[in-house]
């Protein structure tokens, strides 16, 4: 018998699946002007953003990963000390068969194919695909884990790997995380050395003493322009809970809650993240370092298994609308009052009179705006509310828009609609904390 929570995803994408994407349509307006009619392009649901759980359940219990569909998540990432091909072989097709079970997908760790474990410690070790056989075929089987944060000076390793893994697993992109943060003339060398399909990093920084780490903003743009530039896929990593794992002057992580996870999500789509990973759902480190976990030893579901899930249903409300289109640039946007420093140290934050679609813009609170365009040429506009997560701050961005559009569809957490521009041509749109908002300029139809 199938699921609920599969037959609410199947209703769900069955009901988006008959629109033929960017089919044009003339639809009529929600907005205050109520009957303009205008050119609205649709997306169908085929592409959506991947939402990781790492460290996914570590007890072999359909129940548990269903619980993990529950919550929104739609890719586990086990890591080899939990979920191996390579030295457990059954265990980890059982995993598989209950990920798939649950609708879920898997990115695989084979330690016989890449033997490695954090920071690459072991990638000199020769690619041995005679467990590949296990996995190959399995309908949950996504990527493969090379390596989580490889050192410096193992990326010619890296590099064998992931080519041992497009070699021996035709059509499965290698996965790599690394470490981005204040490192500049590493992540160029990384870039020239591996080349690599997915861009995915980790980095965590809010605070207990409400402080967060200066890093944030540089980072998303340096690694959103090398995969622009390349056409590298990109992960971004999040803080998922409170914990002891880092210090900043005597101050552990922060529990992010709904907001803290909205600002972490929104501002990395801004930049054009195609997918978001939570660190950690299970993470193996729990008690030595004070994790908050999402469920309980006793099964129970905390504030973090909550909040994670709402933060996931509202990006799921829009996110196949937001993967058709394609990653342009990022503009950086502050009142005229403000002084943020980690918007400062930007360097390629793309003036306003340089974004085509957009003559003005204006904005109460920091917002990051990413730049969008999908493969009609139809123009997207990201907008993140980029104020600090701990102050729970709302943010009003006044967009005034080319001649030539005459309304706006705004999508969100709640049902899209559409706003008519007024006589100025422009529209106010109103960001809850850490919220974002996928808007798309719309040109009136004919009558």
């Amino acid at each position: 018998m199938a699921r609920p929570n599969r037959i609410l995803k199947t209703a769900r994408k069955l009901a988006i699946v008959i629109l033929i994407f960017c089919t044009l349509v003339q639809l009529t307006s929600c907005g205050a002007g109520g009957s303009a009619k205008y050119i609205i392009p649709l997306y169908s649901a085929d592409k959506r953003m991947d939402i990781c759980a790492w460290e996914g359940p570590m007890v072999l219990m359909q129940s548990f990963f269903d619980e993990v569909a529950e919550c929104g998540f739609n890719v586990l990432i086990p890591t080899p000390g939990g979920v191996d091909f390579g030295t457990n072989p059954d265990k980890a097709t059982k995993y598989m068969d209950m990920a798939h079970e649950a609708g879920l997908k898997v990115i695989v760790a084979d330690t016989k194919l890449v033997n490695s474990a954090f920071t690459g410690t072991h990638l000199h070790m020769p690619s041995d695909p005679s467990n590949t056989h296990y996995y190959i075929d399995h309908p949950a089987f996504y990527r493969f884990h090379v390596c989580d944060e490889p050192a410096y000076g193992t990326f010619e390793f890296v590099k064998r790997h992931c080519d041992a893994v497009k070699q021996y697993l035709p059509g499965k992109l290698p996965f790599v995380n690394i470490n981005v943060q204040s490192q500049p003339g590493i992540f160029k060398e990384y870039m020239d050395v591996v080349g690599p399909d997915i861009l995915s990093y980790d980095n965590y920084v809010l605070f207990e003493n409400r402080k967060i780490r200066d890093t944030w903003f540089t980072d998303l743009e340096t690694v959103a322009i090398a995969a622009r530039d390349t056409g590298a896929l990109t992960n971004n990593i999040i803080q998922a809970q409170k914990n002891k794992d880092g210090d900043h002057n005597g101050s552990g992580y922060a529990d992010p809650g709904l907001y803290g996870l909205r600002w972490q999500i929104y501002t990395s789509m801004a930049y054009g993240f195609q997918s978001i990973t939570y660190y950690s759902y299970c993470p193996t480190l729990l008690p030595m370092y004070g994790y908050e976990p999402f469920i309980t030893s006793n099964g129970e579901r905390t504030y973090v298994w909550y909040n994670a899930q709402k933060a996931n249903l509202e990006l799921l409300n829009f996110d196949h609308v937001f993967m058709n289109f394609n990653w342009i640039g990022a503009s950086a946007l502050e009142p005229k009052d403000s002084i943020n420093y980690m918007l400062k140290f930007l360097k390629d934050s793309v003036p306003i009179k340089k974004i085509e679609g957009i003559k003005d813009v204006s904005v109460s609170r920091d917002v990051i705006l990413g730049i969008f365009e999908d493969n009609e040429n139809n123009k997207g506009f990201m907008l993140s509310n980029a104020a600090s997560p701990f102050d729970e701050l709302e943010a009003f961005v006044t967009v005034k828009f080319d001649k030539k559009y005459k309304g706006v569809q705004v999508y969100g957490k709640d049902d899209p609609v559409i706003i008519d521009l007024d006589k100025k041509n422009t529209a106010v749109i109103k960001l809850e904390p850490g919220e974002g908002k996928f808007i798309i300029p719309l040109v009136k139809g004919k009558k």
